[in-house]
């Protein structure tokens, strides 16, 4: 017999690599939930400034209200909301799921409101640019 054989070695190195591989793994997928969370927290940030904004006429306390209703629907919080004549600042939390949820909420802030147009257009043109009615060449 020889006395440095590497018997159980291939054993030893497999378990070391699984080891590895599952940490890498478990890093990827916590990674990933963070960032489903932040998404989630964007487009319910945007939903409810648009619900916002929709009911920008009845109110701050209407437009925050349908604005929590719509943010609890998708499972996130309203952390703040404010209304600035008909233009809606929501800003929502949400929860990563399981241990990574104890690291602090996602948030995203977004806001909705009237577009305003870009350029006032000239008196006598329709707003396409297009000719005047019984003008074709414009």
């Amino acid at each position: 017999m020889r006395p440095d054989r590497d018997d159980g070695f291939v054993a030893v190195a497999t378990a070391g690599l699984v080891f590895v591989l599952l940490g890498v793994a478990t890093l990827v997928a916590g990674l990933g939930a963070v960032a489903v969370a932040r998404h989630r927290a964007a487009t319910t940030a945007d939903l409810a400034a648009l619900a916002a904004a929709q009911h920008a006429v009845n109110g701050a306390g209407e437009a925050c209200g349908v604005a929590e209703q719509v943010a609890v629907a998708q499972g996130a919080r309203i952390v703040d909301c404010r209304l600035d004549g008909s233009v809606a600042t929501v800003e929502v939390s949400v929860r990563p799921p399981g241990r990574l949820g104890s690291l602090g909420p996602a948030r995203a802030r977004a806001r909705a409101g009237p577009a305003q147009p870009a350029m006032p257009t000239p008196r006598g043109r329709p707003a396409d640019g297009g000719p005047t009615a019984g003008n074709p060449r414009g």
